[in-house]
């Protein structure tokens, strides 16, 4: 039998529980079936890439944010809705490596609004100018 990967049965458990009408017994089913290809140690990804599915067929966009320090929800919420005119789940982190400024990622793109990497443009468009 060949190997699953995470994304693979997310879609497969979002699969039965879609189209089940006891949906506790198709995730039993479907606990049964991960024992028996011995994949029970990938569920915590399996469950990671289902709700991320789930989120994407309700319309709702995955994003990943990360600032400087720490920001209120709301107001983070607030502006990635405006920059992706979607709603949102948000995953949030704090690297202070990145001076001020925010990154936001989602599973196709990367917006990187960060000082840190404003100075490091235009650090590389005055080297070229020499």
């Amino acid at each position: 039998m060949p190997k699953l990967l995470p994304g693979q049965y997310a879609k497969i458990l979002y699969a039965v529980t879609n189209e089940a009408k006891d949906i506790p017994a198709a995730v039993t089913s479907f606990a049964k079936f991960l024992k028996r290809r011995r994949a029970t140690k990938k569920l915590p990804i399996i469950i990671t890439e289902f709700l991320n599915l789930v989120r994407e067929k309700q319309g709702i966009l995955n994003v990943k944010v990360t600032t400087a320090r720490v920001m209120s929800e709301n107001k983070i919420v607030e502006l990635v809705k405006k920059i992706f005119d979607s709603d949102v789940a948000l995953e949030t982190h704090i690297d202070e490596g990145i001076v001020g400024g925010i990154i936001l990622e989602t599973n196709t793109h990367r917006y990187d609004a960060t000082v840190k990497n404003q100075l490091l443009q235009l650090s590389n468009h005055l080297s070229q100018k020499k």
